[in-house]
């Protein structure tokens, strides 16, 4: 499965893949704060039933220019996400 796009859900606090897709693979936003000119979610997500791959993540979005990192980490593994958020219709 190739992911290309979140779409971030303010009022039910979830992020989920844009489109469609088998299977419900949103996460809950667990905290939102606006900290100097960013806007922070954290959350942490269970992964897929009966496989050891939950991970706790963060998003930083900057204000100003739409551009974020995401870092999550689960069991001695982490990842770093660069990308930039766009208006949806």
């Amino acid at each position: 499965m190739q992911l290309e796009f979140l779409a971030i859900d303010f009022e039910k606090k979830t992020v989920s893949p844009a489109g469609k897709i088998e299977g419900d693979r949103s996460s809950a936003i667990k905290r939102m704060e606006r900290i100097g000119g960013k806007l922070i979610l954290q959350g942490a997500d269970e992964g897929i039933q009966d496989v050891r791959d939950g991970v706790g993540w963060t998003a930083a979005v900057m204000k100003e220019t739409g551009k974020f990192v995401v870092t999550a980490a689960g069991d001695q593994e982490a990842f770093i996400v660069y990308g930039a958020c766009i208006p949806l219709p």
